[in-house]
């Protein structure tokens, strides 16, 4: 199916959507979570019990804490082709995602993610990264998701916004950086694009806009543009400012006017 992931028409109503299925209270009462120590309390390890920990921490901020989080880890080689793994659609995920966490579904009480131990991204990647996955854990166990894969993983990302994930994903969807070194007489400046996820990083910034603006807590966009990379704190704002001018259309829309 033909999905525009830029119309903000259809990224408030899918937001909508999930508000409906799932509650307006998380949405609009836990926190937004940033990268400070109160809401990680905790050094990230490159390993699986790290993978473990902050999977654990995702799940009970999206109220999930009654599951327990098992991780098993993956060399490249065991993903690629494993049959095993290929209901989980892992080569759809590699495109998008690289290197990274998997869902594997909930047996009992136990929710069972997977990762591949190969590049294992920086801490901030990887809870944004590990967002994603603890979202398609929420959507199951809320029983909402869809069965068309394409559209599952998009709504799947606006779930992570809908949990208060959003600074991470939006973060993790595009992140630049540049370094520099000298060499004899030359400097040498390189320059790295990193693309994670499925929705564009200006879809994220909008729905996190229409989160912030929906809670109206005074200096909440201020504390959410500092923790955003430029880009994004950029696409944040200007949609934040746009959207508190018509706040009421706002909250029509996402069916909580």
């Amino acid at each position: 199916m033909e999905i525009d992931v830029e119309s903000e028409d259809w990224l408030a109503e899918e937001l909508a959507g999930v508000i409906g299925d799932c509650g307006a209270e998380a949405f609009l009462k836990a926190d937004i979570l940033v990268p400070e120590t109160r809401h990680f309390p905790f050094v990230w390890q490159r390993d699986e019990a790290g993978v473990k920990v902050l999977a654990g921490r995702l799940m009970a901020h999206a109220g999930l804490g009654d599951y327990r989080a098992e991780v098993q880890l993956f060399f490249d080689e065991e993903v690629e082709g494993n049959p095993a793994l290929q209901p989980y659609g892992l080569w759809q995920e590699r495109k998008h995602k690289g290197p990274a966490p998997f869902f594997l579904g909930v047996e009992g009480g136990t929710a069972r993610f997977g990762c591949e131990v190969h590049n294992l991204p920086s801490g901030e990647s990887m809870v944004g990264l590990m967002g994603h996955e603890v979202a398609h854990l929420f959507r199951q166990v809320k029983g909402v998701c869809r069965e068309d894969r394409d559209l599952e993983e998009y709504l799947t990302d606006v779930t992570t916004v809908y949990l208060g994930f959003g600074v991470f994903t939006a973060n993790a969807s595009h992140r630049y950086s540049s370094s520099g070194a000298q060499e004899g007489v030359m400097s040498v400046t390189q320059w790295s694009h990193n693309r994670l996820g499925y929705l564009p990083a200006a879809s994220f910034c909008f729905l996190l806009a229409c989160q912030v603006a929906a809670r109206a807590q005074a200096g909440e966009s201020d504390r959410i543009a500092r923790h955003l990379e430029p880009n994004q704190r950029a696409y944040f704002l200007d949609a934040h400012r746009e959207i508190s001018e018509n706040r009421g259309v706002l909250m029509e829309m996402l069916g909580l006017g």
